[in-house]
């Protein structure tokens, strides 16, 4: 077995070969050219001249030294039917040797043989601009020039090496310089027939149009005249409509000043106190909407509003909110709160409420009336129970029909028409309550909300 010593030698030397392999230049063969061109039209005539650019790049590597130069460019062939034209310049850019101007006449151009540089370094570009003259008409072709240089290849014993390129100036066409000359046998047909035609077509044309016109008019008087009689209809409905409104108005006004109002201020101090949790306020509150409540059903009967949605929505809300919290017409809390409200008269503030019922002096609500007392017992005991968040619910629902209904017979004196000012989950609630009616439409619900904003 070989010693430590003599292995560690061994790889230092084999790290010394990798290091000198890996730092020998390595010598490219072939340079590498681009060739880039375009021209500035695809149309021309044949009196026009057609500019065009070369762009010859070598893309060695000139930075590090191992690129290779290429000498003796060269533009060895123009395309077909095209030469240089004997009035322009010819110009190259940067200047190279063994140039000392950027640009030069044509007959320069070809008494030199063509040669753009004698010579391009490594990382070097060349640009050539001339102008181009056609020297037959043709159709659109595709416009190709050949490049040549050669440069010197150390891998074949210093022996200049010939290449060439071609490159895609783009597609052009010349045509002829006179319009005349431009025609085809298509395009004076098209200049002499289609006019002819279009004579023809236009007297076909109008003739139909004349007979479309006439029926058009008869179709018009009698659809004016089915206007007419509709305008009539609905012009005897607007009077008849003003006339009830007219009458209405007044007694909307009372019914809204007197029970509406009244009402969905009481239903909403009753909400306020439950989500308070002020229980002798809420059922106050409680006893006086139940009296507003008799008072407008022994009044007027019930809701009238301008709306039938409004009505269904404010008698279904009320009942719906009396289930909840009282319970059926038999039950206890509702028989005693029923008993209760008669008591109320002419009592419309709490305070007058608390002097006349209540008896607070030992710290504790005492009500001197039995049923009073009755009533106040089970409706604490109510407070404890599920059946509050769906009252409340009821409730909001309930008062914003009414301010809603109460305002809309106004639409005409206030600037902006009334809102239904519900949260968006008391508008889905009312959404529900219309659709178990099962007497409206979707797009009938849908209208009764459109002119809902959030509170």
């Amino acid at each position: 077995m070989s010693s430590a010593p003599a292995r560690a030698l061994f790889l230092s030397f084999l790290l010394c070969l990798l290091a000198q392999a890996d730092s020998a230049p390595v010598q490219a063969g072939v340079p590498e050219v681009s060739l880039s061109a375009n021209i500035s039209s695809h149309v021309i005539r044949e009196d026009e001249l057609l500019p065009f650019i070369i762009t010859i790049k070598n893309k060695g590597d000139g930075k590090i030294g191992s690129g290779i130069a290429v000498n003796s460019i060269t533009l060895w062939k123009l395309p077909d039917s095209y030469r240089l034209d004997d009035s322009q310049q010819i110009c190259v850019v940067p200047i190279l040797p063994p140039r000392t101007q950027p640009c030069e006449t044509s007959q320069a151009f070809l008494a030199s043989h063509n040669l753009i540089a004698s010579s391009l370094a490594a990382g070097g570009m060349v640009t050539v601009q001339g102008y181009l003259k056609p020297t037959a008409l043709h159709n659109p072709s595709t416009l190709t020039s050949v490049v040549t240089w050669n440069f010197v290849s150390k891998e074949k014993g210093a022996v200049a090496v010939l290449e060439s390129q071609g490159v895609s100036l783009g597609e052009n066409q010349v045509v002829d310089a006179s319009w005349i000359g431009r025609l085809s046998l298509d395009e004076l047909l098209k200049i002499l027939a289609v006019p002819a035609l279009l004579l023809l077509v236009g007297a076909a044309i109008t003739a139909f149009v004349n007979f479309i016109n006439v029926s058009r008019e008869k179709r018009a008087a009698t659809t004016q005249a089915a206007i007419d009689a509709a305008r009539h209809i609905q012009e005897q409905e607007r009077a008849v409509r003003a006339e009830t409104w007219k009458q209405m108005l007044p007694v909307s006004h009372n019914y809204a000043a007197k029970f509406y109002l009244p009402l969905s201020l009481a239903a909403e101090r009753f909400v306020d106190s439950l989500k308070q949790s002020n229980a002798r306020l809420a059922f106050f509150y409680l006893l006086f909407c139940g009296r507003r409540m008799i008072l407008t059903r022994n009044e007027i009967g019930g809701f009238y509003f301008k709306d039938l949605r409004g009505e269904s929505l404010a008698a279904v809300c009320w009942k719906n909110q009396r289930l909840a919290c009282l319970g059926e017409e038999d039950s206890p809390l509702f028989l005693a709160v029923r008993d209760s409200m008669d008591q109320l008269e002419d009592i419309d503030s709490y305070e007058g409420f608390e002097k006349r019922f209540a008896d607070v002096s030992g710290g504790v609500v005492a009500f001197t009336e039995d049923s009073m007392q009755q009533a106040w017992t089970l409706f604490q005991a109510w407070i404890g129970t599920g059946n509050v968040a769906p009252t409340i619910q009821y409730l909001e629902g309930f008062y914003a029909v009414l301010d809603f209904e109460s305002n809309r017979p106004y639409e005409y004196w206030y600037d902006t028409p009334a809102k239904l000012k519900i949260t968006a989950e008391t508008e889905q609630l009312l959404r529900k309550l219309l659709a178990e009616e099962k007497k409206y439409s979707a797009k009938e619900i849908d209208g009764y909300f459109t002119s809902t904003v959030r509170p």
